[in-house]
């Protein structure tokens, strides 16, 4: 866990939101894959933080001294939308091209984050539009069963 997703947990939390932090916690390296599924089809929503570490180790062949950090597309943005439930996340340009606003809320601060939480928790009918809207579109892209 690193700091700053730390300070963003922290906050949210202090902002009145419940958040369950997995895999961190207890101290596990990995989180059994079911265990991980059985929670996000409990959750109302996953909240995907894709900033990694800085990349100071790292060479960019295109971002120079732009960026301080990688910010992935992760997998479980889509384990969400499989398993029902809607997806906030923070920035990534990857998830840009596939996913709308209303589709995936997208945050880059984490004042910006509480903002989305609270404005979809405080409404069930907003909620339940975004959490359709990004079920259909993941089980268009990546449902193997159509």
């Amino acid at each position: 866990l690193t700091p700053d997703r730390k300070e963003m947990l922290d906050y949210i939390v202090k902002e009145g939101i419940p958040v369950k932090n997995v895999g961190h916690e207890d101290h596990t390296e990995v989180l059994p894959e079911d265990v991980l599924i059985k929670l996000i089809s409990k959750s109302k929503i996953v909240l995907n933080l894709s900033k990694s570490r800085t990349i100071k180790s790292v060479k960019s062949y295109t971002s120079g001294n732009v960026y301080k950090f990688l910010y992935t597309f992760k997998g479980r943005i889509i384990i969400a939308g499989l398993n029902g439930a809607a997806c906030v996340s923070e920035y990534s340009p990857g998830q840009e091209l596939i996913f709308t606003d209303d589709e995936v809320p997208t945050f880059s601060t984490k004042k910006e984050c509480v903002e989305i939480l609270k404005k979809l928790l405080n409404d069930n009918e907003l909620l339940t539009k975004y959490t359709n809207s990004f079920i259909s579109k993941v089980e268009n892209l990546f449902e193997d069963r159509i």
